[in-house]
């Protein structure tokens, strides 16, 4: 299944009977918002009642969040998930009777903050250092010609 969002393509994994999505490479995601309508079953008896499904995700942080969503007969609709749904590694929600349809799955990539390499760290304090003594050297240098 792909996604767009932002103009970006990303690759979930689908397992089945469950849905357990995660982001292709890795990486932490938020989830905003689903469109989810009840399948209709020409058979099925009870076809205006309604269904819930139940989404659950793990956190970059391994807590685990969970949310309900009752839908209704009534075709897609959208729903959006609460600010719990940040951070994610992974999330799933169970097709069972009487099954679901989805589409227009809203996901982004979870904002992070950068960390510095070490080694970059270290390049960068060396760097300075160096052009702070050469520019010592070059000072005392020019005073020393400046003497004679």
């Amino acid at each position: 299944m792909f996604l767009q969002h932002a103009s970006v393509l990303s690759l979930l994994t689908l397992e089945t009977p469950n849905h357990n999505e995660t982001i292709a490479g890795g990486g932490a995601f938020t989830l905003s918002s689903i469109d989810l309508a009840r399948l209709i079953n020409p058979n099925d008896t009870n076809a205006s009642s309604s269904t819930s499904v139940t989404f659950t995700g793990t956190r970059a942080d391994t807590t685990i969040v969970s949310q309900d969503f009752v839908i209704n007969a009534s075709g897609l609709t959208t729903f959006n998930f609460n600010s719990s749904f940040t951070n994610l590694v992974a999330v799933g929600w169970v097709q069972a009777l009487p099954f679901h349809q989805f589409d227009n799955i809203n996901v982004s990539a979870a904002s992070t903050t950068a960390v510095p390499e070490p080694f970059t760290v270290l390049g960068t304090i060396f760097g300075v250092g160096s052009g702070v003594a050469l520019k010592r050297k070059l000072a005392k240098a020019q005073a020393d010609k400046e003497d004679i």
